[in-house]
């Protein structure tokens, strides 16, 4: 077998390294950068709007006391 496909297939076995500090807010940014930035832009929007759906007191666009800035904005708009 190629060797790169088995360093890939061991990572992936690994799984996503999550301290225990980390947000779910960060946590998701960081599987969508690893696992889903290779995704058509539409593909990538759904999967967007379904965080920002599931965790409204973090993808909103407000600044309002409570609030992530940085969170998935809303459509295709800025990146991951």
């Amino acid at each position: 077998m190629n060797q790169a496909a088995d360093a890939l297939r061991d990572q992936d076995k690994q799984g996503l390294v999550v301290g225990d500090t980390t947000t779910v807010d960060e946590w998701a940014k960081t599987w969508f950068a690893t696992y889903k930035s290779n995704l058509r832009a539409n593909t990538q929007a759904m999967y967007k709007n379904a965080y920002n759906v599931t965790h409204p007191a973090v993808s909103s666009h407000s600044e309002a006391p409570g609030r992530a800035p940085g969170a998935y904005p809303a459509g295709n708009e800025g990146s991951c």
